[in-house]
């Protein structure tokens, strides 16, 4: 059943199978040394040509910057997307409720995001840098990137630089 299934509960291998809860547990936990763990949620899948791909970059940089010992590491400047997701949460207490005894607790939908906020991140060995939000109704693409994005980050890094400027910074693309 786990393997045809490995979201199943416990009530169901229980119902179907015909044995009592700590037997369930036995052969789950001691039997098969199962856990149940909750799945980590990332981004996107990447296909193993673009794993090779950061691969190569990432070997290429170690040579040029002397297997991360030259002083060149902290010019590298890098970006990465991120999102910020809403919810609408409510506290543990706000949930409360009466019921009368012998009744279960009651139960609750969960709410789902109403809102997202897009933005770039960039950042380097000491840490964020800048911070630059996408819009709203604008479109996340290489002109927006090019022409609205860069030239933020371009001042913003400027200005924390004096007298240097970007001089010496890499831009290293994801």
């Amino acid at each position: 059943m786990v393997i045809a299934d490995p979201n199943v509960a416990y009530e169901r291998i229980q119902h179907e199978i015909g044995i009592s809860p700590g037997a369930v547990h036995t052969v789950l936990h001691q039997s098969l040394q199962l856990r149940k763990l909750c799945a980590r949620w990332i981004p996107h899948q990447l296909h193993p040509e673009q794993k090779q791909n950061r691969v190569k970059w990432c070997h290429e940089m170690l040579k040029k910057l002397n297997n991360g010992n030259s002083r060149d590491v902290s010019k590298i400047l890098t970006g990465d997307e991120t999102w910020i997701y809403h919810y609408d949460t409510e506290t543990k207490q706000q949930s409360h409720q009466w019921c009368e005894i012998g009744e279960g607790p009651p139960t609750k939908v969960r709410r789902t995001l109403y809102t997202k906020k897009q933005m770039y991140a960039f950042f380097n060995t000491m840490g964020v840098k800048t911070v630059v939000p996408l819009e709203p109704g604008k479109i996340n693409n290489s002109t927006w990137y090019t022409e609205s994005c860069l030239p933020l980050v371009i001042k913003a890094i400027s200005l924390q630089r004096p007298g240097t400027g970007l001089r010496g910074t890499f831009f290293a693309r994801r």
